[in-house]
């Protein structure tokens, strides 16, 4: 009785510990005056789901997230808070994306996957042209572990 106690112990400490794993959250903050952009840089190791962008007040800016193999997130005209849900065309082992046939209209459509990352990642926060005074730009790259 006993050692089946410990076993169902053993599993959920377990259970909990597989719950407790997830979700991270890397902040890339940057404090601009006028125009000049912010650079920042980290390792980061996961699979990547979003990015959540946290513009300042009346301001425009861009953001650009790259990593050795290319870019991640590219956006500009940002003026508001939002956030972006990362999906990358999945591909085969020939080198072409996977599509799948389906949906109302029973056309062909592109699988879509996370991106895994294993690497320095680099966000670039840059204003738009003719912005005045100070800023602080916050953006979150969201990845599981």
């Amino acid at each position: 009785m006993k050692k089946i106690l410990n076993a169902l112990v053993a599993l959920v400490l377990i259970g909990a510990g597989v719950a407790v794993a997830g979700m991270e959250a890397q902040k890339f903050e940057s404090s601009l005056v006028t125009t000049a952009a912010g650079t920042n840089e980290f390792i980061l190791r996961g699979e990547l789901y979003g990015v959540y962008v946290d513009c300042a007040a009346g301001k425009t800016n861009t953001v650009l997230i790259t990593d050795e193999h290319g870019t991640i997130f590219d956006k500009s005209g940002l003026t508001t808070d939002a956030h972006y849900p990362l999906l990358y065309p999945a591909y085969g082992s020939t080198a072409a994306a996977l599509t799948f046939v389906g949906g109302e209209s029973n056309t062909v459509n592109t699988v879509y996957a996370k991106r895994a990352v294993a690497s320095k990642v680099t966000c670039v926060i840059t204003p738009a042209a003719g912005t005045t005074g100070t800023s602080t730009y916050k953006v979150y790259l969201l990845y599981n572990k």
